[in-house]
């Protein structure tokens, strides 16, 4: 199974014309809940600037300074969505732009295992490591349903899945999908590489196969490299890793030969040296993961 990640659909971000003249503040009251409800969201996560103490959006390529007097209940590192407006404010350096700060919703991030809605083909059931049942809704479940169709048959009702999504505007229980990516049972880092990593994942729910990738992270992104489909043996597991079908080398592990869940994974390399490249593992238990699902 490679590893998903599924992105939000592209939100533009559409400046709301300043009000003018003069008006009672009742009436800029409801200007301003009006162009709350109309304004697109843009996703964005915001840091403060160390020099200036100006908080800032990220978002794709571009820096927003926000302004307005809730933009101090914004978290640092945080990922939000977020309904911005023209501003007054000149846009301090380090920033692309200034905006005013409308509405904001924080970014949730739920950890559990996806399936289908019997009552809706539009919605995905998360159920949380809290026992918790989320509807999830949005463009990304018809893409995580074709991506998934295009892999194995195998059975991924216990595969866990970090997610994120954010409350839609009106109230209820409905989620907007954003993104995700399945958690690993095995994280595994290079000895001597620490970019290069190996996440294995449950693909089948007695936790007899596992799947995974040699990823090198690169900044935000990851360039992947070899497949790894690794299969119960005794009390641990063989592996073969291929790239794009050719052999790129053998492994074998037993997670129990470590301790506190920590153990060595060395990958025999298919080239004429067999040079051999060893990974430290780490188990990741529900339970460690349990306090990240944001329910």
């Amino acid at each position: 199974m490679r590893p998903i990640r599924a992105s939000a659909a592209v939100v533009c971000l559409v400046a709301a014309s300043a009000c003018a003249g003069a008006r009672d503040d009742a009436a800029a009251e409801q200007a301003s809940s009006a162009q709350a409800e109309a304004a697109p969201d843009v996703l964005a996560t915001i840091e403060r600037d160390p020099a200036s103490g100006v908080t800032i959006a990220l978002t794709g390529a571009s820096r927003y300074a926000l302004f307005g007097a809730r933009v101090g209940e914004l978290e640092g590192g945080r990922r939000y969505a977020l309904s911005l407006a023209p501003s007054a404010e000149p846009a301090p350096e380090g920033a692309d732009e200034a905006r005013a700060l409308v509405d904001f919703r924080k970014v949730r991030r739920l950890i559990g295992t996806l399936a289908d809605d019997v009552a809706d083909p539009d919605a995905m059931q998360l159920t949380s490591l809290h026992a918790r049942s989320h509807a999830l809704f949005g463009d990304t479940v018809g893409r995580y349903k074709e991506i998934r169709a295009a892999l194995p048959a195998h059975d991924y009702s216990r595969t866990l899945f970090s997610v994120e999504a954010v409350a839609e505007r009106a109230p209820g229980t409905r989620l907007a999908w954003l993104a995700y990516e399945p958690v690993p049972h095995f994280a595994c880092t290079q000895r001597g590489a620490p970019e290069v990593h190996l996440d294995l994942v449950d693909v089948k729910p007695d936790e007899s196969m596992l799947d995974g990738f040699v990823k090198m992270a690169l900044g935000h992104e990851a360039r992947y490299e070899a497949h790894a489909e690794c299969n119960r043996d005794a009390s641990g597991y063989a592996c073969t890793l291929d790239d794009i079908g050719s052999p790129w080398g053998t492994a074998r592990f037993d997670p129990a030969s470590g301790t506190d869940g920590r153990f060595d994974l060395a990958i025999t390399r298919a080239d004429a040296a067999r040079t051999v490249v060893t990974f430290a593992c780490t188990t990741v238990t529900r339970e460690a993961l349990a306090p990240f699902s944001e329910d």
